[in-house]
């Protein structure tokens, strides 16, 4: 083993422990030599061997940031995931003929975050799939707490290509509270209400309410249908204070 190899086998191995990654060696592609070769896919933080049919010379990656390659044998190399995209690997013979053009096609690891959500989520029948480089949430979940605990996790291993699709189940409910309060009969109230109909031709208005006095407090609303335009002002206004 020359010194080259060496190096780099040395980097291999400071990069694996660095970052925890643990090999895929069943996830092995083998390229054979000539234009015609399968696309390798490689999980984000994780490593793909690449064997070749022939000794290659010279090994390299378009884009460094998508992934990275280091020589393992001088049949052999590792790939390893960085970031989601894709980027090309390419292989030379020790004269420079090409072998082949590998594409390299990185996503998230969506083995472990599926065992992850199991975990923190489970009974929850969430589809989880990869889509241009990005995950994809669907299913019914029974919560918005469970959905937003499920994106959280997603946006970790897809930062900013996560695509939700869930929905939440079962019935949402509303809990309207009313407070009724007792008058004295030396509290005079007086009700205004104005209507308001606006057409394209003409505006009508209509008001009921007697001893307008000042006000207490108001609502207001606006609805229309078709030409038609009805703005509805309710007031409370009192006579004394309360």
């Amino acid at each position: 083993m020359n010194m080259t190899r060496l190096i780099l086998s040395g980097c291999l191995g400071a990069f694996l422990a660095s970052t925890h990654m643990t090999p895929i060696f069943a996830e092995t592609l083998r390229v054979l030599q000539g234009p015609a070769t399968g696309a390798l896919n490689v999980p984000i933080n994780r490593a793909v061997v690449v064997e070749s049919d022939v000794p290659f010379g010279e090994v390299s990656i378009a884009n460094p940031g998508i992934a990275d390659i280091a020589t393992f044998t001088e049949r052999s190399i590792y790939v390893l995931g960085k970031a989601p995209g894709r980027t090309t690997l390419t292989l030379l013979t020790p004269d420079g003929t090409l072998i082949a053009n590998v594409e390299v096609q990185v996503t998230p690891d969506v083995a472990e975050f599926k065992e992850r959500l199991q975990q923190i989520l489970p009974g929850e029948p969430i589809e989880v799939r990869t889509a241009n480089d990005g995950i994809v949430l669907s299913g019914q979940v029974s919560s918005t707490a469970k959905m937003d605990r499920a994106l959280d996790l997603a946006n970790r291993y897809a930062p900013d290509r996560v695509s939700n699709l869930m929905v939440v189940g079962g019935t949402q409910q509303v809990m309207l509270k009313v407070r009724f309060a007792e008058m004295q009969r030396s509290v005079g109230k007086a009700l205004s209400s104005t209507l308001t109909v606006t057409s394209d031709n003409n505006t009508n208005r209509l008001d009921s309410g007697t001893g307008l006095a000042t006000a207490f407090g108001g609502l207001g609303f606006e609805f229309g249908v078709g030409d038609l335009s009805f703005d509805v002002l309710l007031e409370a206004l009192e006579t004394k204070g309360m």
